[in-house]
């Protein structure tokens, strides 16, 4: 914004200084227009961390305790815990992108380690589409993780209607349940807490060298533009 003033003849143009900036946040996988928006104050041309934290905190769809909060520092070009700031480090600060910060969140369980011991038939899987164009498809992966094992299946944001049951051949649905997740945001929100997003491209390493986490859901991209550079992000493998 800018004003201007005439003093002696002479006209003078004062800047004003935006005193708020927007905060942008979303589950990591989601695209950006889908991200939820808050306004907070800032300190100078800086994003007060204390400001962010209370901004998450206020939308009480969000749970804090299973996801982390990362922020987008522009001056150091990476990511940075949100949290790491919280109480200990008082007068903290992110810069932002111009007049925005962005954060993500990401599910804070770490992998756990690896037990030899373990029983070899523990873990689950799942298998999902996102943004499938055409419901017999969807039918078929229905009736494919039936076949493999799966825990269960998911459509994540498609565009078309109900699942076509005519390709669940097996009636799938009678062993293995399947959710429908309006985009990814919600798929994030109820996903299995700790288990790896494992996306599933061509190109890809090969299924048969890959070594399957313990617990994990598959995530296949749609017919017509495969799994979005957003959605791959947000997968470990």
């Amino acid at each position: 914004a800018e004003c201007r003033c005439h003093r002696h003849g002479e006209s003078a143009v004062v800047r004003a200084v935006t005193m708020t900036l927007t905060l942008r946040y979303l589950y990591r996988g989601e695209h950006r227009r889908d991200a939820r928006l808050a306004t907070i104050a800032r300190r100078g041309d800086r994003a007060d961390a204390k400001a962010v934290l209370a901004a998450l905190r206020a939308d009480a769809s969000l749970d804090l305790d299973r996801f982390g909060a990362f922020a987008y520092d522009a001056a150091r070009e990476g990511w940075v815990a949100v949290a790491d700031y919280d109480d200990a480090r008082a007068g903290s600060s992110f810069a932002p992108e111009g007049d925005e910060l962005r954060v993500e969140l990401v599910d804070s369980l770490r992998r756990e380690p690896e037990d030899a011991s373990a029983d070899t038939e523990a873990g689950y899987f799942g298998i999902g589409i996102v943004r499938g164009k055409t419901a017999g498809n969807d039918g078929v992966l229905w009736r494919s993780a039936a076949q493999l094992g799966a825990a269960f299946t998911c459509t994540i944001g498609a565009r078309h209607g109900k699942v076509d049951d005519r390709t669940d051949a097996t009636s799938a649905w009678r062993n293995v349940p399947a959710f429908a997740y309006a985009d990814f945001g919600a798929f994030a929100a109820s996903a299995p807490r700790g288990a790896a997003l494992v996306g599933v491209e061509m190109g890809g390493e090969p299924l048969d060298g890959f070594a399957h986490p313990e617990r994990c859901v598959y995530l296949l991209g749609a017919e017509d533009e495969g799994l979005s550079a957003a959605a791959r992000r947000a997968c470990r493998h």
